[in-house]
C-alpha cells in the first residue's frame, strides 16, 4: 500500500524551508532494515512524478526518542528540522574539502566523502519522518558521536579522522562533524558537535546527540593526526 508523505526542502544556501510542501508516494516495506538507539529505518520506493524515482530510506523516530527530544524541550518537528540542517551543514563542509583538495592540487588525497540529499518529510497523520536516498553497501561506523575513533588503521579510518579535524579548524573551533558513518565515501547520519550546548537565545545546538565539548575534548584526546591531516596543514589543537 502507498503511503503519501508530504516532503519539505531545506535550502542551505538561502538557510531557507520550502513552504510548498511536495506531496510524494512511496511503497514502504513493513519492517525495517536497520534500527539505531534513535529511529528505525525502512527501505521505500517512490511512485511520484517530479520526485525520484527509486530506492530511498524512510525513517521514523522510536517511541523512547520522541520522548527524549521532549526532554530537552524541543518539538518533534524542531528536532527533525535540526536533523535535516544538520546533514545539510555536514553536507557543507564535505564540498568545502573537496574544494580545499582541487584549489590546493592535493592529488595524493585522493577521494574523499560526501553527503546525498535529505528531506524532511510529514505523514498524513502527522507522524515525522526523514526522507534519504538509499546508499547500498556494508555500514562503517568510522566515529561515534562521543568523538571516539575507530581502532582500525585503514585509509577511510585516517581520512574519517582528517575530515572531523577539518571541520572544527574550518568552523574555528565552534563545531565538528561526529558519528562519521556510511558506506564508502558516501556517509549519513552525522552529528554535530558544537563547543557550546545553547545557543544565544539560550536554545538547544543540533540535536539530542550533540555531546558539545565533551565529544570534541574526546575526540583530540586520541586523535594523532595522520598523513591525511598534514596534506591538508590541519593545526595541532591550541592548549
Amino acid at each position: 500500500k502507498a503511503k503519501k508523505i508530504l516532503i519539505y526542502k531545506f535550502d542551505f544556501v538561502h538557510m531557507e524551508w520550502s513552504t510548498v510542501p511536495l506531496q510524494a508516494e512511496f511503497v514502504i516495506e513493513e519492517k525495517e532494515f536497520a534500527a539505531g538507539g534513535f529511529r528505525k529505518a525502512f527501505k521505500a520506493t517512490s511512485i511520484t512524478e517530479g520526485f525520484n524515482k527509486g530506492t530511498w530510506v524512510v525513517k521514523s523516530y522510536l517511541e523512547t526518542a520522541v520522548q527524549l527530544i521532549k526532554d530537552t524541550g524541543q518539538t518533534t518537528e524542531e528536532h527533525t528540522r535540526k536533523s535535516v540542517q544538520m546533514q545539510y551543514l555536514a553536507r557543507n563542509f564535505a564540498s568545502q574539502l573537496k574544494e580545499a583538495i582541487a584549489k590546493d592540487k592535493l592529488d595524493e588525497y585522493g577521494e574523499s566523502f560526501e553527503y546525498k540529499s535529505v528531506y524532511m518529510g510529514k505523514a498524513e497523520d502527522g507522524e515525522l519522518l526523514t526522507v534519504e536516498e538509499f546508499i547500498p553497501g556494508d555500514f562503517v561506523k568510522f566515529i561515534n558521536n562521543n568523538g571516539t575513533v575507530c581502532e582500525e588503521d585503514t585509509m577511510l579510518c585516517k581520512k574519517a579522522e582528517a575530515f572531523s579535524h577539518f571541520t572544527y579548524e574550518k568552523s574555528q573551533g565552534k563545531v565538528m562533524v561526529l558519528d562519521i558513518q556510511g558506506s564508502g565515501y558516501t556517509l549519513y547520519d552525522p552529528e554535530i558537535a558544537s563547543a557550546d550546548l545553547q545557543s544565544e537565545d539560550g536554545g538547544y545546538q543540533f540535536c539530542t546527540g550533540n555531546l558539545a565539548g565533551n565529544a570534541i575534548e574526546s575526540f583530540f584526546e586520541v586523535h594523532q593526526c595522520n598523513s591525511y591531516c598534514k596534506l591538508l596543514k590541519l593545526k595541532l589543537r591550541p592548549s
